[in-house]
């Protein structure tokens, strides 16, 4: 063996490719806990309700190859070739802060009405994007890059939330299969909230 071949540095590259490539419905279930996943699928089926088919699976795939890459990065400190600056250690934590208060902010637009506040989500889902894009832009491809911002441009820029918080249409509050996806997701934020 090489003296240059660094070891740390190739199992990096292979978790990182293995989970990547694993992104299926069967491995996610496998590798997350029970409420991650009853959070992914309801979410999937309000997206595939808004959209389409093809659009709901494309975001729920960046979102778990999002998730694992980040993961792994933040376990690594950092990429093979690029460990966290003090900066991005510092934004790691805000990050976390950011994912906490966007979940109570959607628990409080699902338990109390006429609270939900438009420009103000979009503005924390925004803040979030470039917190997340901070820590993690030196570590990965351009291509994850474009899956955060098609990701989070989705949210920012559908009707998505308006639908699930101010819709006063009556197909999709009578919708039983709709307001189930809603119930369900609610549900697994609390979960997430409690642990």
């Amino acid at each position: 063996m090489s003296e240059n071949f660094d070891i740390k540095s190739t199992i990096f590259k292979l978790e990182k490719k293995i989970l990547t490539s694993m992104a299926t419905k069967s491995i996610i279930t496998a590798l997350s806990s029970e409420t991650e996943t009853k959070f992914l699928k309801s979410l999937y089926g309000l997206i595939k309700m808004d959209t389409s088919k093809k659009r709901a699976e494309k975001l729920i795939r960046n979102i778990i190859k999002i998730s694992l890459k980040y993961t792994l990065i933040v376990r690594n400190g950092g990429s093979n070739v690029n460990k966290f600056n003090t900066q991005e250690l510092e934004n790691i934590e805000m990050l976390q802060d950011r994912f906490n208060r966007l979940i109570l902010t959607l628990l409080t637009y699902s338990s109390i009405p006429y609270t939900y506040d438009e420009r103000y989500l979009i503005k924390e889902l925004k803040d979030t994007e470039n917190v997340l894009l901070f820590i993690i832009e030196r570590h990965v491809t351009k291509k994850t890059i474009s899956r955060i911002q098609d990701t989070f441009n989705y949210f920012t820029s559908s009707q998505f939330f308006y639908k699930l918080y101010r819709t006063t249409d009556k197909e999709i509050q009578e919708d039983v299969k709709y307001q189930n996806y809603v119930n369900k997701l609610v549900d697994s934020m609390n979960h997430m909230m409690d642990s």
